[in-house]
């Protein structure tokens, strides 16, 4: 049975802000390492059309859990470079402030749970003035695993103590979707992001907001 929501996960990019990461670059960088220190059997081109997540998983089943999790930090170091470039060129959604402001008045619990790391979230909390609107902030480098894993979830639900009935997830891509059905919680998607509003509800997104506002009329109103 479906309470009534008191805590709301957000994704960070894509969802609360627009930044326009050089994917392919730093794909190309990764997969260059893969191949040159560690002698994995890639196929650039096809991987290029992948996921940061699914290299990742790739490379997990293709190496013992010692060498994963380095190469993991040192996915995560090359991440953190493109990340940082788009993060200071970064543009808030609309309405981001003015629905956070609301959620807050209605006292509900607010998180973020993000595939980026710490340093590019940070520079994006603080330029908009947003931290101070969140309960708990969860990054790659707090749990050292990417979503759809969902650890991310999992550790904010150790500092919000919250039943997992009266949580939603909203993010804008598939794979926040596959997080809260790994986590047991309600999975919301938002349209205008990485995947499209038919892939976010064929995923089982829950609800597919068509702007952030929207929420407001949705959760409680």
């Amino acid at each position: 049975m479906q309470g009534r929501i008191e805590l709301i996960i957000f994704d960070l990019q894509g969802t609360l802000v627009d930044n326009k990461i050089d994917f392919v670059s730093m794909k190309r960088e990764i997969i260059k390492l893969l191949i040159k220190k560690y002698g994995l059997n890639i196929d650039e081109e096809l991987f290029l059309r992948r996921r940061v997540v699914e290299i990742l998983e790739y490379a997990k089943d293709n190496v013992d859990d010692k060498t994963y999790n380095t190469i993991f930090q040192e996915i995560s170091q090359i991440a953190d470079k493109y990340e940082i470039d788009a993060a200071i060129n970064s543009k808030l959604k609309a309405d981001v402030k003015d629905v956070l402001k609301a959620l807050r008045r209605k006292n509900y619990k607010i998180a973020i749970l993000t595939n980026d790391g710490r340093k590019s979230t940070e520079i994006i909390l603080n330029r908009f003035g947003l931290k101070e609107f969140f309960d708990c902030i969860v990054t790659r480098d707090d749990i050292n695993t990417l979503k759809p894993d969902p650890l991310g979830i999992e550790r904010i639900l150790e500092r919000i103590k919250v039943d997992k009935q009266n949580v939603i997830f909203i993010g804008d891509s598939i794979i926040d979707i596959q997080a809260a059905k790994n986590a047991r919680i309600r999975g919301w998607g938002i349209s205008g992001g990485y995947s499209t509003k038919d892939l976010l509800i064929k995923e089982g997104a829950e609800v597919v907001l068509n702007d952030l506002k929207d929420i407001l009329q949705v959760v409680d109103p």
